[in-house]
């Protein structure tokens, strides 16, 4: 790490060459038992991933990696159900409680990765990568750590904002899982959660309905107004 920290762009294919030669020694790290190795290999990737000039062509498996270590596949276990049997979402908002990954510090270290990863991609990388991104971008934005949903709704923001097209589709996943965010009763989590919902409803376009009636928060069906 100390050696990344110091190298300069003549470097680069150095390190690339570096990164593809141990890139399955530092991701099997990430799932050591000992937090420390997880920790450093974490931040090695996270220098690899800003300064391999080719990190493209690990994309999709860093992304799964990612998702993986998050433990953010499939969060409502609906996918082996049929698509007529499957519930309707709920609308409230969810935190998630059980972490593969349980060190605050690597979670947030994982978010850095993919958040930078995502911004270096080209659009026709990107757009293989981004169903497993935005599972993992929800995963990390019902963090129970207030810092690392913050951090997750400014990633999910300029994602929003850079790759509104992409994002028209999927925009109504990412807004559910900033209701956690938004209802914090802290203001800086609120706030984030806010302005990456304002660039999802522009990115979803005519599907902005049904951000906003998320918005509206859950109600009794037996419960009439009077």
């Amino acid at each position: 790490e100390k050696h990344l920290a110091s190298s300069n762009s003549g470097a680069s294919s150095c390190l690339q060459e570096l990164f593809n030669f141990q890139m399955s020694a530092l991701l099997s790290a990430l799932r050591s038992d000992s937090e420390k190795v997880r920790e450093g290999s974490a931040r090695v990737i996270l220098k690899l991933v800003n300064n391999c000039p080719q990190i493209h062509k690990q994309a999709e498996l860093l992304t799964q990696v990612v998702l993986e270590r998050i433990g953010g596949a499939d969060l409502e276990v609906v996918t082996h159900l049929p698509e007529q049997a499957r519930p309707s979402p709920s609308q409230l908002p969810c935190v998630m409680v059980k972490h593969r990954e349980t060190s605050e510090v690597v979670r947030m270290i994982l978010l850095n990765i993919l958040d930078d990863l995502l911004q270096l991609l080209d659009r026709p990388v990107l757009a293989c990568v981004l169903p497993f991104a935005v599972e993992a971008l929800r995963a990390f934005a019902m963090d129970p750590m207030a810092d690392i949903q913050i951090q997750a709704c400014k990633a999910i923001e300029g994602l929003a904002t850079s790759e509104q097209e992409l994002l028209q589709k999927l925009s109504l996943p990412l807004a559910r899982a900033l209701l956690l965010p938004l209802s914090s009763k802290k203001s800086k989590p609120a706030i984030a959660a806010l302005k990456a919902i304002e660039k999802l409803l522009i990115a979803a376009q005519t599907d902005g309905v049904l951000i906003l009636d998320i918005l509206a928060g859950s109600r009794d069906p037996n419960s009439v107004a009077i």
